[in-house]
């Protein structure tokens, strides 16, 4: 995105308004793009938050064996 920076500035300066209308299309595709794997990076973290409270709340067997709440038999 920052490379693109210098050139997107050189052809909004030309005045042509095709330039102009082609870089803010690409520039908003680019927004939107990203809006959208934001998006699912943030329900991913969400979800795994709440998977860890769920297991802190709720011990599996495994950490009851560890912790001596189940008896091994």
């Amino acid at each position: 995105m920052e490379r693109l920076e210098g050139p997107w500035l050189d052809g909004l300066a030309t005045g042509d308004p095709e330039v102009a209308a082609t870089t803010v299309r690409l520039l908003l595709a680019h927004l939107a793009w990203n809006s959208k794997r934001l998006l699912g990076a943030m329900v991913l973290d969400r979800l795994d938050a709440e998977s860890l409270s769920t297991r802190a709340e709720s011990p599996d067997r495994c950490q009851r064996l560890v912790n001596g709440l189940d008896s091994a038999i």
